[in-house]
């Protein structure tokens, strides 16, 4: 026997081993992916990084996007600014915020509110709120909106502060139409917490420190349980992780303790803690950027809408699908495009109106100031 040729012999039988194993599973793959495909399973997922993908919605088959008579964005009136997120009031008037801008008059301000009256696209805009200040505050001290919701008689919103790195998100209302508003829970860095106090702070690395209220109509005229659901992310811009589900009564917004925040399904039904620290993400949802939410009555869907994308769905907790990209490509004109908004108001059978801003300085071709757009859904035969 010859001994110094041992060492190669097992070398080289080590080598062959292996090289049978990888061509072993390089067949199992392939008989996989045939299974897979003689099955033929939906695997169509959601563009976009997620926990969990979507699957594609079998109830909005794509979607369009319209402008004015050249297809570009409508911008019927000057301002400035971007965040336009916005709630219909039982006055018939929409109510919008805005973050760093005029909005509709000549004061600069980190945060304001506007009245939007008349019908899609022909409406007018009028400021009833500022934070007075001698132009921009310091990143530090800025206030930035997340969503606005009106509820018999009252309007709610929800903020946070300072802009990209939150260190507090807090609700906020108005008794006066939007004229006035008091926060709810908010104390500066350093001050001892009032009594009740947000809990959505980056001192316990809250979810929901930017929140989107879900919309349900006219006054929430179509909400049947009694529950505002929002939904939160962490930071305004630049997340890759998911979206977070939270619920509390209609009557109980400004009470923090009394949130419940969603932990998954059982069975068919959601799940869910008073602990913050338990929220899981909601399958099928992701969002680089804020998001806007509200109920479809011409379809019964919610909807949730990215700087990117569309999700729909029959219920808050889901199950989420895919419906389409309404910017991806983007369409000429409507490049850069971000923190899209949901209106509420004259929605279609299978359409719906949107806000939207941009920043030139970032290479968008969307104006920094109100645009307005129009998603139509092209539905499934079964829906029609």
């Amino acid at each position: 026997m010859n001994i110094k040729n041992r060492p190669l012999r097992f070398l080289k039988m080590f080598k062959i081993s292996i090289a049978f194993l990888i061509i072993l599973a390089a067949l199992l793959v392939v008989r996989v992916r045939r299974k897979f495909d003689s099955e033929k399973v939906d695997t169509q997922l959601a563009p976009v990084a997620s926990q969990v993908a979507a699957n594609k919605s079998q109830v909005i088959k794509s979607i369009s996007l319209e402008g004015d008579t050249n297809g570009l964005p409508i911008i019927i009136f000057g301002s400035a600014g971007d965040l336009w997120f916005s709630t219909w009031a039982d006055d018939d008037n929409l109510y919008t915020t805005w973050g760093d801008g005029r909005g509709f008059g000549d004061v600069l301000s980190d945060v304001g509110i506007a009245r939007l009256e008349g019908n899609m696209p022909l409406i007018t805009g009028k400021n009833v709120y500022f934070e007075k200040h001698p132009g921009l505050l310091s990143l530090k001290d800025n206030d930035k909106p997340s969503s606005l919701l009106f509820i018999d008689g009252r309007l709610y919103g929800h903020f946070f502060s300072p802009l990209a790195r939150p260190r507090i998100g807090y609700n906020a209302y108005s008794d006066d139409y939007g004229k006035t508003w008091t926060r709810v829970g908010f104390y500066k860095q350093g001050e001892e917490k009032p009594r009740n106090f947000s809990p959505w702070t980056s001192e316990v690395n809250s979810k929901f420190r930017c929140l989107a209220f879900v919309n349900m109509g006219q006054n929430y005229e179509y909400n049947t349980d009694d529950y505002v659901y929002g939904y939160g992310l962490p930071q305004p811009g630049g997340w890759t992780g998911g979206i977070y589900l939270t619920r509390v009564k209609k009557d109980k917004i400004l009470e923090y303790q009394a949130y419940e925040y969603f932990t998954g399904m059982q069975d068919t039904l959601p799940t869910w803690s008073k602990s913050q620290s338990e929220a899981k993400a909601v399958p099928g949802l992701s969002a680089k950027n804020q998001v806007s939410v509200a109920y479809h009555p011409g379809i019964d869907r919610f909807l949730l809408l990215t700087s990117q994308d569309l999700f729909d769905a029959p219920n808050p907790w889901g199950p989420w699908t895919y419906s389409d990209s309404w910017a991806k490509p983007a369409k000429p004109g409507w490049g850069g495009g971000y923190q899209p908004g949901i209106i509420s108001k004259n929605m279609d059978s299978n359409s719906f109106w949107f806000t939207i801003s941009g920043q030139h300085k970032k290479g968008a071709e969307v104006r920094y100031q109100l645009n307005l757009g129009k998603i139509v859904l092209q539905l499934s035969d079964r829906i029609k």
